[in-house]
């Protein structure tokens, strides 16, 4: 019940009994106890109106979108421990508990890529400008492109980057276990990075 309402209640309950909202005579003893009826509604109401402001404030936390507009994003240079090449990471986030999921958005100027690295759950990627290549240990080469969306394995090592004459940006997302998302590797070394490998897929259409 809220104040509002408990108010009402209290005064209809006075309304059925007149003699006790006006008592000019009572007795000390009377007078006493209708002080502490009164500090009891009063403290009622103080109580009700807190647990009211209370479930105001745990329901808008369950119904408000958080957004991060874009002129709020930070971008930061990609660490050159674990990247090669001009690299850029804007609007890194890691969600609270239960979720586990973290992700950026992450460009990369032609020729730059990341050290070889595997992610404990596994990794996607949504390339949204450019073309890009990526490699798994033991893999082909493999070259991607804008619109085109990539999953990585769990535990999987792996690198990925922008080629030698185009740069890429994608959206990476994956999942942290045991409070780490990625462990990283050694570089990926200019031989590795330009070895040979399949000719880009042709799109029908």
């Amino acid at each position: 019940m809220n104040p509002a309402h408990q108010f009402v209640a209290i005064e209809a309950a006075n309304r059925g009994h007149p003699e006790s909202l006006d008592r000019p005579h009572a007795s000390p003893a009377t007078a006493g106890s209708d002080g502490n009826r009164t500090a009891m509604i009063k403290l009622a109401i103080a109580i009700a109106a807190l647990v009211s402001v209370a479930s105001a404030v745990a329901a808008r936390k369950g119904t408000t979108m958080d957004i991060i507009r874009k002129a709020e994003l930070k971008t930061v240079e990609g660490p050159s421990d674990y990247f090669t090449g001009k690299v850029t990471i804007t609007g890194q986030f890691q969600r609270p508990s239960p979720s586990r999921v973290g992700g950026a958005i992450v460009h990369f100027e032609p020729g730059a890529r990341t050290a070889w690295h595997t992610h404990p759950a596994g990794q996607t990627l949504i390339v949204t400008e450019g073309v890009g290549w990526t490699r798994i240990e033991g893999g082909p080469k493999l070259e991607f492109h804008a619109g085109d969306i990539l999953w990585c394995p769990a535990e999987h090592k792996h690198w990925h980057g922008a080629t030698p004459h185009e740069g890429m940006t994608h959206i990476a997302i994956q999942e942290s276990l045991d409070g780490s998302p990625v462990t990283w590797m050694e570089k990926v070394t200019d031989e590795e990075y330009l070895a040979p490998g399949p000719a880009a897929p042709q799109i029908e259409g």
